[in-house]
């Protein structure tokens, strides 16, 4: 996926990136009536077998929009596990389906040793539990490509559905009926909307690579845009947060010699109650005044980064 989607050289293909997160999929992304020509041409026979081939070749890219769809952040795909919620590592995968390990001490310290590195103070201290990208979702069993679900996201469902039958693919269309039935349930909910958002990274981006005589100029053109804005959007965000630390940078030594000092007024305080009083009043007043400079100059109007970045 990252050969097919990372940042390329060409910048005619500026829609390909590291990481899509659901929101900027939804920003950036056009529907399908916006960027294809003949979208109604999905119902003939003769595109889906050319689009199941398509699909074929683009499976680990099925799997790379299901990773982010459940786990991307802004600067990396932070897979959780799903029983203890800790980090997870990858474990090896296949065809593009990955299989990652919620790693614990013994574990951890048992593969340092083994490799003859040194083991130092670390922070793996998971369940345990192995399971792949599909787990705990509705496609863990599925024998379709994980593709047509997203095409039954972004087309009508009942497109693809007809598609399907069309060319005698019943059982493929059965299972898929299965799928998005499922995906309906309450406790999919909120995969369900963000695989709607990458879905549309995924069948925009197959049809840029495969089918590129069925996107229109006008949805070309709109794609750009929408990625240059998000690109500038990012790229403010990213110069206000380096701001931010900074300001904090600059200030922190102050905050914490005001703060060691208050520290000291406490523990005097019993043998000089008045004057140490009015120098924790002082002092207070300075730390309060550090503050609000981080608060002015650090642009608070905009979100904080996430998980601390």
């Amino acid at each position: 996926m990252r050969a097919l989607l990372g940042r390329p050289a060409d910048p005619a293909k500026c829609w390909r990136r590291e990481i899509w997160t659901r929101e900027q999929a939804a920003r950036v992304w056009p529907t399908w009536s916006q960027f294809l020509i003949y979208p109604k041409k999905m119902r003939t026979s003769a595109n889906i077998p050319t689009l199941l081939g398509a699909m074929a070749q683009f499976n680990a890219a099925g799997y790379e929009c299901l990773r982010w769809a459940r786990w991307a952040e802004e600067d990396e795909v932070y897979v959780r596990c799903l029983k203890c919620h800790k980090r997870a590592w990858s474990h090896g995968a296949r065809r593009g389906k990955y299989r990652w390990r919620c790693v614990t001490k013994k574990m951890y310290e048992a593969h340092q040793k083994a490799k003859d590195y040194q083991v130092g103070a670390h922070s793996r201290n998971g369940c345990g539990l192995q399971f792949d990208d599909t787990k705990g979702t509705p496609f863990e069993t599925m024998q379709a490509p994980l593709g047509l679900v997203f095409f039954a996201l972004y087309f009508p469902a009942e497109y693809i559905d007809q598609s399907l039958r069309v060319n005698k693919l019943h059982a493929q269309a059965d299972e898929l009926s299965t799928v998005l039935t499922t995906l309906k349930e309450p406790q999919h909910a909120e995969l369900a909307v963000s695989l709607r958002h990458l879905a549309k990274v995924f069948c925009g981006t197959l049809f840029l690579e495969y089918q590129p005589i069925m996107v229109s100029e006008a949805g070309r053109i709109l794609l750009q845009t929408n990625i240059a804005a998000d690109d500038a959007a990012r790229a403010a965000r990213r110069a206000k947060i380096q701001g931010w630390k900074k300001v904090i940078s600059a200030n922190y030594k102050a905050i914490r010699a005001d703060v060691d000092r208050l520290e000291r007024m406490d523990k005097a305080q019993a043998q000089r109650p008045a004057a140490s009083a009015r120098e924790r009043t002082g002092r207070y007043r300075g730390l309060m005044g550090t503050m609000r400079r981080i608060a002015s100059a650090a642009w608070f109007d905009s979100d904080p980064p996430s998980r601390g970045r």
